[in-house]
């Protein structure tokens, strides 16, 4: 009892003093206890060893970064632009159905099919030596060839067999039915005539041209209706535009805000895209669209906003309200004037939606060296509108950008 009384005692005393005696730590002398517990843990200077790891960055050379910054497909930047053809070649046109194109190569004189990869498939063992121009039919199968003197042969790739034309021929173009129509010029004007010739050979005499046959266009529609444009000044800036049928109907005229008039139908005949030159703007090239079709001729005038050559510019087959042309990055003051004008331009790739007039840079060509300068000579699409193709005026060749 006397024990438990004791520690019960003791008890009792201990827990009076620490209720009414004992001052426990501050906060700030816990903190200031705490940090001097373990600064003693710290190790001295110069015996703390970091260990972090860091990804290696490599090194790049300039021409990596230039293929880094390139694109692989047109989003609006520098873009991979791969040459088609090694070697220059002349007037090349894409085969129908196939990723090839058929060309002139001028310093072998001979005629190739050439494919994506680059592969050259002669054509035909014939050879032609000097040829100044090449007009093919739709299919890449026949040829009208023309030489520096002037005379022009009709060549059949298939049979490979040659027939002469009259040295007045110009400006031929084949028609969707392998007909051909073109325009005969001399110097007398009784004997200028925009021509018809059937495949067959047979020929219709359809418009007496005489001193006006530089103011006449071969631009045939898809359905054959029109066969040629006819532009005829109204002034210093305007003209009008007349379509000619091969069986002499009386069509529609339309006024277009220029001269130098320069058209080209849509795949399904419903527009027609065509250039101008103007003073009031300094004689440089304005493109513009139009309804074409036989009942709404000169419906839907309007200028699109880019600057260029109506043959710089190509219609998506899939949807022909969607152009794609090669623009110049400058215009100089009366380039438009200047006979080959068109070919010395710096041109950047653009797409217009011609229902609204919204066009967007798509691509500025480029390799690995870096900003290629390039002048767009004629442009198309392959058949899945997977790549925009053109031949550059600089070089010669035919080059391809992926658009997806």
């Amino acid at each position: 009892m006397v024990i438990g009384f004791v520690v019960i005692t003791i008890g009792l005393v201990w827990l009076v003093w620490r209720l009414f005696f004992y001052r426990g730590s501050t906060p700030e002398e816990i903190r200031q206890r705490i940090i001097e517990e373990n600064i003693s843990k710290f190790p001295e200077a110069g015996q703390r060893q970091i260990s972090r790891t860091f990804p290696q960055i490599p090194e790049l050379t300039e021409e990596e970064i230039r293929q880094r910054r390139l694109q692989d497909t047109a989003q609006g930047g520098e873009v991979k632009t791969l040459p088609v053809t090694q070697d220059k070649v002349l007037d090349p046109v894409p085969v129908p159905g196939a990723e090839a194109v058929v060309a002139y190569d001028p310093d072998e004189g001979y005629f190739y099919k050439i494919t994506e990869d680059g592969e050259k498939i002669l054509m035909t063992d014939d050879r032609f030596y000097k040829v100044r121009a090449v007009t093919w039919s739709k299919g890449g199968d026949r040829a009208i060839i023309e030489y520096p003197d002037g005379s022009n042969i009709l060549y059949d790739f298939t049979k490979r067999k040659a027939v002469t034309l009259p040295k007045e021929i110009v400006q031929p173009e084949f028609t969707p039915s392998e007909a051909i129509v073109a325009k005969t010029e001399s110097d007398d004007p009784d004997k200028n005539w925009l021509i018809y010739m059937e495949k067959d050979g047979t020929v219709k005499f359809v418009e007496d041209l005489g001193r006006y046959g530089s103011r006449v266009q071969t631009e045939v529609s898809p359905n054959e209706l029109f066969i040629a444009l006819h532009y005829k000044p109204l002034g210093i800036d305007k003209a009008e535009v007349f379509f000619l049928g091969k069986n002499k109907e009386n069509f529609k005229s339309f006024v277009v805000d220029g001269f130098s008039f320069r058209g080209r139908f849509s795949p399904d005949g419903t527009r027609l895209l065509y250039s101008v030159l103007r003073e009031q703007e300094g004689y440089r090239p304005s493109l513009w669209v139009v309804s074409a079709s036989e009942a709404t001729i000169g419906q839907n005038k309007k200028r699109l906003n880019i600057d260029t050559w109506v043959h710089k510019c190509t219609f998506s087959e899939n949807n022909p309200r969607f152009i794609y042309c090669g623009v110049p990055e400058e215009l100089p003051e009366n380039i438009g004037l200047l006979p080959a004008g068109y070919s010395q331009t710096k041109d950047v790739f653009y797409r217009v939606d011609l229902s609204t007039g919204i066009s967007k840079l798509i691509a500025i060509p480029a390799d690995e060296n870096g900003r290629m300068a390039v002048s767009v000579v004629d442009i198309w699409l392959d058949k899945d509108e997977e790549g925009l193709y053109f031949w550059d005026a600089y070089t010669g060749k035919v080059f391809k950008i992926r658009l997806r």
